[in-house]
């Protein structure tokens, strides 16, 4: 497991940029210095064409709050903290289905096994 941060929104999109493809998983945060985590998602999404999975993680535990980083680009959203028993979760499910963004499966109304396998780790 290799593990890269960034210190803010711009630099996040700017190192997702950098390494196209490179990146299994990208964990969001909502609050940063600069943009949110909802903004950046939509940029990844739109403008880097990222298409691994990208999960966000907030401090806001609306279910709202969640669902808007998931219209943002996110295939998941979770509260924090967020426990180990959920990284593990994601884990095996990249294990199972690889690290492939369930995004269009959720905008074309295909409820597939690995959006599935998403929705049953968030228990909602």
């Amino acid at each position: 497991v290799y593990v890269e941060t960034a210190s803010c929104g711009q630099d996040a999109i700017n190192t997702v940029n950098s390494k196209p493809n490179y990146f299994d998983i990208v964990f969001m945060d909502n609050i940063m210095p600069d943009m949110s985590g909802l903004e950046v998602s939509k940029v990844l999404r739109s403008d880097c064409l990222y298409t691994n999975l990208l999960i966000g993680v907030t401090g806001n535990v609306m279910d709202d709050d969640l669902y808007q980083f998931i219209i943002s680009g996110a295939d998941i959203a979770f509260a924090k903290p967020m426990k180990l028993q959920i990284v593990e979760k994601l884990l095996d499910h990249c294990r199972q289905f690889g690290t492939f963004s369930v995004s269009q499966d959720r905008k074309t109304g295909v409820m597939s096994s690995r959006l599935q396998s998403l929705t049953r780790i968030t228990g909602r």
